[in-house]
């Protein structure tokens, strides 16, 4: 036996040493696709579902429709007022249903909020109606005011932007779960 390869044992060796290592070569690059491919349709179903979650839970976040009775605040003639938020033909709208006894600023059956429109998880935006002159004139705010309902659903929040001075900053507090 000799240690030595002739020319052509040499080229034949390193052809078939070379095939070999492409062979291989190619076998890493198919599995590094598979993984990649892998990863993607994992990386992509976690996208999808989260997205769905997210929709889910912001319109299934609690209602603002329900009974609201406000609670005292910088206008205390009006502490105990009722109001009922429902949707009438798609739109939804903020009824007074009860006043307390002595209060003259507002009637029943007046609509109190209109052009409720949510606009994130529990954030709406509205328009508020205002009396003036000791509920001699009324106006609704021109700007938009806010409201938010808690997470529990069961406290709203009004920070209004009118120009009247009592009433920016109201509390009212769910009585009818809906």
């Amino acid at each position: 036996m000799s240690c030595f390869q002739t020319q052509s044992q040499w080229e034949n060796e390193s052809e078939q040493n070379a095939l070999s290592n492409n062979d291989s070569a190619d076998r890493h690059r198919k599995h590094g696709i598979t993984v990649n491919k892998k990863a993607l349709i994992i990386i992509s179903t976690f996208l999808v579902i989260s997205i769905v979650a997210a929709f889910v839970y912001y319109n299934s976040a609690k209602s603002i429709e329900g009974i609201w009775i406000r609670q005292m605040d910088d206008n205390t003639t009006v502490a105990g007022m009722t109001v009922e938020v429902s949707n009438n033909n798609g739109r939804l709208e903020g009824k007074i249903i009860a006043m307390p006894a002595g209060a003259a600023e507002f009637h029943v059956g007046q609509i109190k909020w209109f052009g409720i429109k949510k606009i994130g998880l529990g954030k709406y935006v509205f328009y508020d109606l205002i009396s003036k002159e000791g509920g001699e004139k009324y106006t609704y705010s021109s700007n938009g005011d806010e409201m938010i309902v808690s997470s529990s659903g069961d406290q709203l929040t009004i920070t209004a932007n009118h120009d009247v001075d009592r009433g920016a900053f109201q509390m009212w507090i769910k009585q009818k779960n809906d």
